[in-house]
């Protein structure tokens, strides 16, 4: 099966998620000379009356990286690390005068 080539080709998709007028009403994705590319697009209304789409071009943004560490609860990170801890006996504390 041959691959198709995206090179210097884009999509738009609507974007579902209302709320906020700031959000752009299409998202997708475009190829510029193998370089890929986000898009979004806004739907506007000219001075004259006419409707047009404005469009955003920017450079993708990394999706953030969950570590297993930073994932897990309070409680599971300060076992893990307790268990890296050496596993020194404690001395009698009984003279300790307060």
């Amino acid at each position: 099966m041959t691959q198709f080539d995206n090179t210097n080709t884009g999509v738009l998709f609507r974007n579902d998620q209302a709320g906020n007028d700031k959000r752009p009403n299409y998202k997708g994705k475009v190829n510029v000379a193998g370089v890929d590319y986000e898009l979004a697009g806004w739907t506007r209304t000219g001075a004259s009356g006419v409707p047009f789409l404005s469009l955003k071009v920017q450079t993708p943004r990394p999706k953030p990286q969950q570590t297993q560490q930073a994932s897990a609860s309070p409680v599971n990170a300060w076992q893990g690390a307790k268990a890296q801890l050496p596993n020194v006996p404690f001395e009698d504390d009984s003279e300790i005068p307060f």
